[in-house]
Order: structure tokens, then C-alpha cells, then sequence
């Protein structure tokens, strides 16, 4: 039987990312801030679960090389993370969102 429970959700809306966890940390990479949007999120946040539950708090870490992306896959793997593949987004003809 799963139960989720949130402990530390994000400071902000994110749908769409990636996510992997290893050693002490949970990691999330991309995603867009809302179902409309232009652009993709190019921002990476760590939560390091080594301290009690009820501390445990979002880090913005460094965003990764490259450029932004939603829809890609990550993994962890002898303590670095890693971003594969994902899709771009921006602005088409009347402003609606096509994938680049």
C-alpha cells in the first residue's frame, strides 16, 4: 500500500518536470509554471531529507547547462544527477505554445 504525504511541497507551480532521488536528496529539473505557457522552467531544486521531517525545505540549486526544458527524464547515479532529452517550448502564431 502507497501513501503520499507532503512534507515540503514547492515554492512554486511546477507540472511537467523530472525528478530523481539519491542518497539524502530528491531533485526536480524543468517543467512549466502553467498549462499555458510559452516557455519551459529552467530552474533545479534539492531537498535534502537528511534532517527532520519537519525541516526539510526547497534549495534553487544552479539550473543545468543548456537550455530549459519539461518533459524529460532524470536519474541519479553514484551521487550526480542527470537530464536527458525533454522538449522546449515557445511562443506560435497568436501567442499559443508550439513545441521547439
Amino acid at each position: 500500500r502507497w501513501e503520499v504525504v507532503c512534507r515540503a511541497a514547492l515554492a512554486v507551480p511546477c507540472a511537467m518536470a523530472c525528478g530523481a532521488a539519491g542518497g539524502d536528496g530528491v531533485y526536480v529539473a524543468g517543467g512549466l509554471d502553467r498549462a499555458d505557457a510559452t516557455a519551459a522552467r529552467h530552474t533545479f531544486w534539492a531537498l535534502d531529507l537528511g534532517g527532520p521531517p519537519g525541516g526539510w525545505k526547497w534549495a534553487e540549486l544552479d539550473p543545468w547547462p543548456g537550455p530549459d526544458r519539461h518533459l524529460a527524464v532524470a536519474g541519479v547515479w553514484d551521487g550526480a544527477f542527470y537530464l536527458f532529452g525533454g522538449l522546449r517550448l515557445e511562443a506560435g502564431p497568436g501567442g499559443a505554445a508550439r513545441r521547439r
